[in-house]
């Protein structure tokens, strides 16, 4: 079969003979450490992003428009995978056994008076910085309920069976996800919120997904006079 190796195979399939070499010229090393020096140390297409590369691709990146729904789901959930309810429904997802999809909290099209008067007159400005990025969305298994309710509406929402007749609460203050919960503890959803919860995007991945520091340093030849 024809197939072809990307720049990342290639370094992946090299990395345990590149940490040999740099321990063959300083024995003593810790293997683990010169991993992670080789990893920060990449350039070109192999290059591991900056700590100032991240946090901007957190607050800017059009991260509903650039994944499937199991890396956005992926994503939302390891961010809250310190709970013990994250943990649960994180395994559930991960098993195919909770349908959960992302959730625009200020929806795709502002088709109603209630989030323009909310976002303020620069709507259209907003809406457009933040629709798609981590800052705006969350999960639910309601997605086609919520809509473009207005926020309050979103807040408390019920639905109710057609064939039972059983209304169930499933706005963001019913969830038990902690997105969610943060989500609640606020009464609005406008430009200072979205930056609060963008630099909350930025601490929480951050502490799931550290970038990699090392002590290594390698041996270099002294110079000769």
């Amino acid at each position: 079969a024809n197939w072809y190796v990307t720049s990342v195979d290639r370094f992946m399939a090299s990395l345990h003979r590149q940490v040999l070499d740099y321990m063959s010229d300083d024995p003593g090393t810790n293997y683990l450490e010169v991993l992670k020096y080789i990893f920060i140390n990449q350039t070109g297409q192999t290059q591991m992003p900056s700590v100032d590369d991240f946090e901007k691709a957190i607050r800017t990146y059009p991260f509903y428009e650039q994944h499937g729904g199991n890396i956005r789901s992926y994503v939302l959930s390891a961010a809250d995978g310190s709970s013990k309810e994250a943990k649960s429904t994180l395994r559930l997802i991960a098993e195919d056994n909770l349908d959960l999809t992302v959730e625009h909290v200020m929806p795709q099209t502002l088709s109603r008076d209630e989030w323009k008067e909310m976002l303020g007159s620069d709507y259209e400005r907003i809406h457009n910085e933040y629709l798609h990025t981590l800052a705006n969305l969350t999960l639910t298994g309601y997605n086609s309920d919520y809509s473009n309710r207005p926020y309050q509406e979103k807040m408390v929402l019920e639905i109710k069976n057609k064939k039972t007749g059983e209304t169930k609460q499933v706005g963001f203050k019913f969830s038990p996800l902690p997105m969610n919960k943060w989500i609640a503890a606020h009464d609005a959803w406008n430009e200072d919120v979205l930056e609060e919860r963008r630099e909350m995007w930025v601490t929480k991945l951050q502490d799931a997904w550290p970038l990699p520091t090392t002590s290594f340093q390698p041996v270099t030849s002294a110079s000769v006079d």
